[in-house]
């Protein structure tokens, strides 16, 4: 089954053209457009904006909210969350499980830290104990999802009437691999609820980190709003709200280097990830003057950030360099992106499946927010906010106040 199953997960998240066609459905341009609703309803607000402590600071003529204070990585995190997971379930999932998205945060905050580390899920710790529910309540989602899959694929009547027109062709092939290897609906909830969190944990914190440096790094911003207007890959319209009308993510990818380059430095910088590998055949290593005999069956453990911050690599390693990973093509000197010695995806057999879609997602989501939105630190001053050890992208050490507002459109 396995094989299968990673047929379907690399064709529809490492191929280039069936990745760009999958972020094409999620409309990223219009819902940035829309990113902030200007109020303090939770009524009246898009789901990602709830819980994110929003002040409405001023308001323009006839009403019209213009600036807002918010938690800028809750945001963003929690909007990551909305776009992608229709993208794979339908957006009957988010409307018809209106807590998921308090589930996803619970699990991800109090239960996983704890689990990663092997303390078993009996011992009463509050948090904990809360964590490990809303999990529950999360594979519930996910197995219900199935259930209506399923009656969906055999053309049964499904139940709700929920509609099933925007749940993808992978959830639908996926679903079939399961099938057709007896796999049981409370099993495949089990598995997607990996496959939930692969897609969204790191994408989320990254966000957060990428649009962080993007507004913080002096001249970062404009040099990037110039590259994304000239390479055409955006346009807005030109109405006192501007709205993003057109965002084509494979020239956005393809010219944007300086976009690209910024983004593989963001994770450079923030991610911090492990590489275990499993010793098949004895073997022997140099080590200097010393040498190590690893026997079949042993395990190794290969920390990346001991390479992305060496100076003999990457000089000046702990300072944002936004086009560090930028070089001319040995064909026709035009400049190109290159990832060099990193390596954030891992590397062989264990390269993570969903690289492609996430890197034009996060591109795509930037580009597009950039556009649209000025961020402006509260006290004014831009302050790094540290970081906190995290499951393979850092943790951020404190919250960060922005103040939004959407641009004028005579500056776009």
């Amino acid at each position: 089954m396995h094989a299968d199953f990673m047929k379907v997960i690399s064709r529809d998240f490492v191929n280039e053209t069936t990745a760009t066609a999958i972020l094409d459905r999620g409309n990223i341009g219009a819902r940035i457009s829309t990113l902030i609703s200007f109020t303090e309803d939770p009524a009246e607000q898009n789901l990602w904006e709830r819980s994110t402590n929003m002040k409405v600071l001023a308001k323009e003529d006839q009403g019209r909210h213009s600036a807002v204070e918010v938690d800028l990585e809750r945001l963003l995190k929690r909007f990551t969350f909305c776009l992608g997971v229709p993208l794979l379930y339908g957006h009957d999932y988010l409307e018809r499980n209106s807590l998921v998205l308090e589930d996803w945060e619970l699990f991800s905050k109090q239960a996983v830290p704890l689990l990663a580390i092997g303390i078993p899920s009996w011992i009463p710790i509050k948090s904990f104990q809360q964590g490990l529910k809303a999990r529950d309540r999360l594979h519930e989602s996910l197995v219900s999802v199935y259930r209506r899959v399923k009656q969906h694929f055999n053309d049964e009547p499904v139940e709700y009437s929920a509609d099933m027109s925007d749940v993808s062709k992978s959830t639908l092939e996926r679903f079939d691999v399961f099938d057709r290897h007896g796999v049981s609906i409370n099993g495949i909830g089990q598995i997607e609820l990996s496959l939930l969190w692969a897609q969204n944990h790191n994408a989320q914190q990254l966000l957060f980190w990428f649009i962080f440096y993007i507004y913080s790094v002096p001249g970062l911003l404009e040099s990037l709003r110039n590259e994304v207007l000239s390479s055409g890959a955006i346009a807005t319209s030109s109405d006192n709200s501007p709205q993003v009308t057109k965002l084509d993510i494979s020239t956005l990818t393809r010219e944007c280097v300086l976009l690209k380059s910024s983004f593989l430095e963001t994770f450079r910088l923030t991610e911090e990830s492990i590489l275990f590998r499993n010793v098949t055949q004895k073997v022997t290593m140099d080590d200097g003057e010393k040498q190590h005999e690893l026997s079949s069956g042993s395990w190794i453990s290969i920390s990346n950030c001991l390479t992305k911050h060496h100076p003999s690599l990457y000089p000046e390693p702990h300072e944002f360099k936004p086009c560090r990973f930028i070089e001319d093509s040995k064909e026709g000197g035009k400049r190109i992106v290159s990832y060099k010695a990193l390596r954030p995806w891992g590397i062989g057999a264990g390269m993570c499946k969903g690289r492609t879609f996430a890197e034009k997602e996060l591109l795509a989501v930037a580009a597009s927010m950039i556009t649209i939105w000025d961020i402006e630190p509260m006290d004014g001053l831009w302050k790094h906010p540290g970081f906190q050890a995290g499951a393979t992208i850092l943790g951020s050490g404190g919250n960060v106040r922005v103040r939004m507002k959407r641009r004028d459109a005579d500056s776009i």
